[in-house]
């Protein structure tokens, strides 16, 4: 077979070609040239192009993929070939897990040196979008509700994900590390705009927050590394997590966090008046208590590792603007 060779550029009908290409890989009862591919541009993300396609057989839709095509982002530094290999690397050595009992893309194929990645489509919405209808902050208990027991369950992914994945060993935060970070980054952002007594306050919280948790440990883990809203699909009931990273092992309190920020983010950015704070803490809630059960959750330690989050995501934003 000869591999396609994609230019910078390179298009939905590429695409297309390569997949007709290699269709009897990824599906070897049907018959390459008996189906029909149709292609469209989803979306485009901070380092990558991402295309729908369904393959149509003479029953109907037979299979649907998902082309992640990415690209170089100055901003990021990200290495096109090396993170292709490592989801690929991530979502193969899930599958070699026994008894894990989390839902993620079924892998087909990888093309690192183009950085094409190849998964089948879970039918679903993702929660980022669950959470911009307007109509779920209305006073719906039903809505509320179901994104409740939506977070909840997200929880409960990422723990099942960390327990599964843990290497039994603990370490605590780096507590005057990330201090140090957060002082260099209230620095950079207080002449593009940010309060010098709000960076100052956030700096002496987490100072005090660091004398509480300096001495707690949490368990090592593989490190999804983008848990964000917009990554979690909810898929007939199930919870389904994309764009999973994990090559990386480290405390699970930074996945954990990770979330929080970025439910924390679409509540700033959105532009729903419909957005309410204690609505907001309530699913934030939520989750925390799916992913530590009926452990005591380590709320020192989450608003520490968010306060710094929080300034790292506020940095990107004003980079893009």
């Amino acid at each position: 077979m000869v591999m396609r060779i994609f230019k910078k550029d390179s298009t939905k009908e590429d695409l297309k070609l390569l997949l007709r290409e290699r269709i009897n890989r990824y599906y070897p009862e049907l018959n390459s040239y008996r189906v029909t591919i149709k292609g469209h541009f989803l979306k485009k993300q901070h380092t990558s192009y991402i295309y729908q396609f369904d393959i149509y057989n003479s029953k109907g839709i037979f299979k649907s993929v998902v082309v992640k095509k990415r690209i170089f982002n100055n901003v990021y530094n990200n290495n096109i070939v090396e993170d292709t290999k490592r989801e690929y690397s991530a979502l193969q050595h899930l599958k070699t897990i026994p008894n894990l009992n989390i839902s993620f893309p079924k892998i087909l194929d990888a093309i690192p040196e183009q950085g094409l990645l190849i998964t089948e489509k879970f039918r679903g919405k993702t929660l980022f979008s669950y959470l911009n209808k307007a109509s779920y902050f209305l006073t719906s208990n039903t809505n509320k509700i179901f994104l409740k027991k939506l977070c909840f369950n997200t929880g409960e992914w990422l723990r099942e994900f960390h327990r599964a994945t843990s290497i039994g060993e603990m370490r605590k935060i780096n507590v005057h590390g990330y201090i140090n970070k957060a002082e260099v980054l209230v620095h950079k952002l207080s002449p593009l705009g940010l309060k010098v007594s709000l960076g100052e306050g956030l700096i002496d919280k987490m100072r005090s927050l660091g004398r509480e948790i300096i001495g707690q440990e949490f368990p090592l883990a593989l490190k999804h590394s983008d848990m964000q809203p917009m990554n979690v699909i909810c898929s007939n009931g199930r919870i389904v997590v994309l764009d999973i990273g994990a090559t990386k092992v480290d405390i699970i309190i930074k996945d954990v966090c990770n979330f929080v920020v970025g439910m924390n983010t679409v509540f700033i950015k959105s532009i729903c008046s419909f957005w309410n704070k204690v609505l907001l803490d309530q699913l934030i809630n939520e989750f925390l208590c799916g992913y530590f059960n009926d452990g005591d959750i380590p709320s020192g330690a989450v608003e520490f590792v968010k306060s710094l989050g929080m300034l790292e995501q506020l940095d990107l934003s004003l980079i893009h603007i």
